[in-house]
């Protein structure tokens, strides 16, 4: 049962968007889909022209997936660190793209990459979004071991946003990942 006095969802108004990288990759499965990442700025102005603040964390898997590397000899650490890059170069992409379209965004970078990316800090990136921009925090944590998944929830708590939403290819909540355990059920 929810506590209805904590939970007001027409308060709502900033929100980190946790998106998957292999979206980006449309049909192809790899790199950038030119009208799946156009249609995805054109939703992502919407929703900022109806009011909200929106952080975006976006996964690398559209174009290097670590966890999924079968070379096993090679080191976790430089893996998950070429996928946090990853993570960035898809920021950029899709800001790039929203500034192309005369919509403010920024891209903060769990990394030092100055001439890319100013870094991540909890104020400046409160600061870009009580500006009105969208704002890409990329790199993940920082730190190899962790998920996009946990980064996005990191820093929506560091950010004190309302609302965490994720956007996957998978359809649902299961009990299992469908696409590598076949008993997985679907929950919800």
């Amino acid at each position: 049962m929810t506590d209805k006095s904590i939970f007001h969802p027409e308060k709502m108004t900033r929100v980190m968007l946790k998106l998957s990288g292999e979206i980006l990759a449309g049909k192809a499965g790899f790199g950038f889909d030119a009208e799946v990442c156009d249609r995805l700025t054109d939703e992502l102005i919407e929703l900022k022209n109806l009011g909200y603040g929106i952080a975006v964390v976006l996964g690398g898997g559209n174009i290097f997936r670590g966890g999924s590397w079968g070379q096993k000899e090679l080191n976790r650490v430089t893996l998950d660190n070429i996928g946090m890059l990853a993570t960035i170069q898809n920021a950029l992409y899709l800001s790039e793209i929203l500034l192309s379209k005369g919509c403010a965004a920024e891209v903060f970078s769990s990394f030092v990459l100055d001439k890319v990316a100013r870094q991540y800090s909890q104020p400046k990136v409160s600061q870009a979004l009580a500006k009105g921009k969208i704002c890409f925090i990329a790199g993940g944590t920082g730190n190899p071991y962790f998920t996009t998944d946990t980064a996005a929830v990191l820093r929506a708590i560091e950010l004190k946003l309302d609302l965490v939403l994720k956007a996957t290819k998978v359809d649902g909540l299961y009990t299992a990942d469908p696409e590598k355990d076949p008993n997985a059920k679907f929950i919800s």
